[in-house]
Formats: C-alpha cells, structure tokens, sequence
C-alpha cells in the first residue's frame, strides 16, 4: 500500500485537474460521498452532527451531511467559520447543502449537538493547516473529543500533521475511524482506543 504525505497528495489533486481535466467539484464531491457510503456501510441511520471548519474539507463535510440526509440519518452541520468567506468548490458545497434542508447551526450550539449525537463526523481541518489548531477549531476539537458521540474523520484526523523538531502539536482529534481519501496519509493518528485507523 502507498503512503502519502499531505503536499504529495495536494500535488496529485493538483495533477487530475491541471492535466485530466477533473473539476475540483468533482474531486470534492466524490470525496464527500465515498465518506458517507463508508458511514452508510458502517451504522445504521442515527443523529450525526458534521463538524466542519472552513477550507476544503469542511466542503467535503457539506457533501458527507447532504449524501447522509439522504439516507435517513438525522443530520447537523456545524459550521465554525463565517459562511460568507467559503470559497469555491466548499462554498458551492454549502449552497448545496442549504437547499436541502439540512440545519447548520454555529460554534455555540456544538456542544448540544453533540451530546445528542451516535456519531460525529470530523471535517474540521484537513491536510492543509499549518501549526497547532487555535481558538475555535480548537475547542472545536476538544469539544469533539470529549463527547460521547462515535468519531469519523474525513482524510486526516483534524489537527494531525508533519512536526518540526520540538513544535507544539496542539489538539488532534480521537478519530475511530479516519476514511482517507485517494491515499493513506502520513502521519497516521492512534484511534481512542490505541488502535489503528480503520482505514
């Protein structure tokens, strides 16, 4: 099995679009339904919140919410960023998203969903970020960790990522399940339990 680091795999997005001609809304919403197909395979319909950042993949967080509300599962999006400043394909995603119904609530109600959540879906940070997580994605992180809902992170547990020597990790989300997409990533995360990622 290949193994990928996260800027390896930002160039092979990067290559399907420049040179195969894939739109990045497709790249984001195959993304988002091979997650939820995962889920689907995975639990039978239950509350789900999905808790989604700002960049891409809380787009594909939008796609998760939207293909699992299909499906007869109960679902929130918590949105932790300012809904005007998405761009692009995760903008679009969320237009999506909001035509269908599914509630988006903010920052101060995720606690609440996710007390009254089976499952939580982790799309917070993707393979992009840089240093620790801060302020709201944060304690996005922590309030995710600490509640009693399942986990399942989209490519990369949020907040997991390559450290120089002596850097602060900051919060990583507990991922039971982290479902990659296109290749694994490096580094990997310990589930809650110790155990490897599922997939």
């Amino acid at each position: 099995m290949k193994v990928v680091t996260a800027d390896e795999m930002r160039a092979i997005d990067g290559r399907a679009q420049e040179e195969f001609g894939v739109r990045a809304d497709d790249l984001m919403s195959e993304a988002g339904r091979a997650v939820a197909r995962e889920i689907i395979e995975r639990y039978q319909p239950c509350p789900v919140t999905v808790v989604c950042g700002g960049g891409n993949n809380a787009g594909d967080g939008f796609v998760v919410a939207r293909a699992l509300s299909e499906f007869g599962f109960t679902v929130w999006a918590a949105l932790l960023s300012d809904p005007s400043k998405l761009r692009g394909s995760a903008s679009r995603a969320f237009d999506a998203l909001s035509g269908v119904g599914v509630p988006v609530v903010g920052p101060a109600d995720l606690p609440a969903h996710l007390a009254e959540s089976v499952l939580a879906v982790d799309a917070i940070l993707g393979t992009g970020v840089r240093g620790p997580a801060r302020g709201v994605m944060a304690e996005a992180i922590t309030a995710v960790n600490e509640c009693p809902a399942e986990v399942v992170s989209i490519d990369i547990p949020s907040g997991l990522r390559e450290l120089g020597p002596g850097e602060d990790p900051g919060p990583v989300v507990e991922a039971g399940v982290t479902v990659t997409i296109g290749l694994p990533r490096w580094p990997c995360s310990p589930c809650r339990d110790g155990s490897s990622p599922a997939r």
